[in-house]
């Protein structure tokens, strides 16, 4: 996996800081960490779902998040093999305009 933080797109950061903060964890039997894609797009930036629907996409084939079904909907969760990864997308998008919704207080998890 790259560390070319620089080529996710606004909404790629959007997911992955709403499931870093969340703390939504991939476990084995699904039953305590997941969102749905309708919860994880809720408040996207300029109120474009849309283009959060395609970033979780995206996040999905770089292996960067995983979908599973569950209740008969796909629901999302991170991966704990990549919060340094995580850590080191937000800690490089903090404070850049656009990326507001980034909370530096919350990155010293």
């Amino acid at each position: 996996m790259s560390n070319d933080y620089a080529s996710l797109n606004r909404y790629e950061v959007y997911i992955i800081n709403k499931l870093y903060v969340r703390g939504v964890w991939c476990a084995k039997d699904m039953n305590t960490a997941h969102i749905s894609p309708e919860n994880l797009v809720s408040g996207a930036p300029d109120k474009r779902k849309d283009l959060a629907y395609k970033a979780i996409e995206t996040l999905a084939k770089k292996r960067l998040i995983e979908i599973r079904k569950k209740q008969g909907r796909g629901d999302i969760c991170a991966s704990k093999g990549n919060i340094a990864y995580y850590q080191g997308v937000l800690n490089y998008y903090v404070g850049k305009p656009g990326y507001e919704f980034i909370n530096p207080w919350r990155l010293s998890k």
